[in-house]
């Protein structure tokens, strides 16, 4: 029990492209959220499939935005430096974020992303839809891929229909 709440530990439950509709309307899904560093083909497609609305949030680890506008030949000299801020550091949402106050229109979201490891990407996109009133319990979290440790905020993980494994 953490503060009052009692926490069950979430059942990754795997679907595919064609089963995303079905999903989708049996949990009420009025929207897509997207991370869009790295979730937006998941959620343009998932989308697509629902043919629900797609919104992108652009959270990244404090360094990659200094990365993003360097010169191509500097990256690979300054990846230690990138992997050494990802592990002190915790990814943040871009400031007054104009999906925001759309979002809040919606009763029940899809967060996406395409990977969830250490689960501190989808964390912060949480703690961003609960700036814009949108409690956990509205969200239905769905990553491509996910690790061990992110296991307890995912829901749903998605598989291409030719290659579902069970794991």
């Amino acid at each position: 029990m953490i503060a009052g709440v009692m926490v069950r530990p979430r059942q990754t439950r795997f679907f595919d492209d064609k089963s995303a509709r079905c999903l989708f309307r049996e949990l009420a899904i009025e929207a897509v959220v997207c991370v869009d560093t790295g979730g937006r083909p998941l959620g343009q497609l998932l989308a697509q499939h629902s043919r629900l609305p797609l919104f992108g949030l652009d959270i990244r680890y404090p360094g990659s935005r200094v990365l993003d506008n360097l010169p191509r030949q500097l990256v690979p000299l300054l990846w230690p430096f990138k992997e050494l801020s990802y592990k002190l550091t915790a990814p943040r949402p871009a400031q007054n974020h104009p999906a925001q106050t759309l979002l809040s229109s919606y009763n029940r979201l899809a967060l996406v992303d395409d990977s969830a490891s250490s689960g501190k990407t989808l964390q912060a996109a949480l703690e961003h839809l609960f700036r814009a009133k949108i409690p956990r319990d509205k969200v239905t979290i769905i990553v491509g891929r996910c690790g061990q440790r992110a296991r307890h905020l995912v829901d749903f993980v998605f598989c291409k229909s030719d290659t579902r494994s069970t794991g």
